[in-house]
């Protein structure tokens, strides 16, 4: 079996690389499809630019994710052990699943263009898989409150960082430093396996920003926003053996982690609904 600290040195390193190989090859991809985004005033760059990075990152960290759990056997162990929720799904899998069905409405909207309704379905629908497992702000002990609030962090966290991806390695160097984080929290808490996924998820983000780093030569798309967001927010609030139920393990230090996508997000609402337009 996989020993769990091992983890945590490989798979940065192999996502990282991964990832910085795979994204030339998708940016190709993506100039062939057509999927390339003209000069635009509120994306800060100034030559047409490739997106679909959000592929690489998906596949760099998925990879790796899939090579753990072919080495262990199980997916990471610590994770394999915790049914918490209606689905028949381990804290792991409901993560991986979610974030998947996120990646899948962005890539989806990449191509197509999905309408804000549409891409809110899909966002809850992907929330209801990490919610059904178990996973979500467990605060009042009145399910549907908490469902609710739940759903809400999801979402919300998931578009927060959709939005921030307006300018080169802003939304990547973000959510880098929140993998990170979540990595050190995690890893203070004895929860390897969560360690595990977050470093994973912060290399492959670390090879995408090699690509992403101004001036850009590709963009990670909503696939990469999504995916990141959902992903980012499970990770957040997955339980573990011996967390605290207190308020501030709970809702304060999530918070503060993705504590800039939540500010700009607020700050971009509250500008638009000054200005008589939708914030949608």
């Amino acid at each position: 079996m996989e020993d769990p600290l091992l983890t945590l040195v490989w798979a940065p390193v192999a996502a990282l690389a991964l990832t910085a190989i795979l994204i030339p090859f998708v940016r190709r991809a993506a100039i062939g499809a057509g999927q390339v985004t003209a000069v635009r005033k509120d994306r800060w760059h100034q030559r047409p630019t490739p997106v679909l990075g959000g592929v690489g990152i998906f596949l760099g960290f998925g990879l790796v994710v899939l090579g753990s759990s072919l080495i262990s056997g199980q997916g990471p162990a610590a994770l394999s052990q915790l049914r918490m929720g209606i689905l028949p799904l381990t804290p792991w899998e409901a993560l991986i699943a979610a974030s998947s069905l996120a990646f899948l409405v962005g890539l989806v909207d990449d191509f197509v263009q999905l309408g804000p309704t549409v891409k809110l379905v899909g966002q809850i629908l992907a929330a209801s898989v990490l919610l059904m497992s178990g996973i979500g702000l467990w605060l009042t002990g009145i399910y549907l409150v908490d469902a609710l609030l739940s759903l809400l962090w999801f979402v919300g966290i998931t578009n927060a960082l959709n939005l921030l991806d307006n300018m080169d390695g802003l939304a990547g160097g973000v959510a880098l430093i929140s993998a990170g984080f979540l990595a050190a929290i995690f890893f203070m808490d004895g929860r390897f396996a969560l360690a595990g996924l977050a470093l994973a998820l912060a290399g492959a983000l670390l090879g995408f920003l090699i690509h992403n780093y101004p001036p850009a030569r590709i963009f990670m798309g909503d696939s990469g926003s999504l995916f990141l967001g959902m992903l980012l927010s499970g990770l957040a609030l997955s339980p573990g053996p011996g967390l605290s139920r207190s308020l501030l393990a709970i809702m304060a230090v999530p918070a503060m982690v993705l504590a800039v996508p939540i500010l700009d997000t607020t700050l971009v609402t509250v500008s638009r609904v000054l200005e008589g337009r939708s914030p949608a």
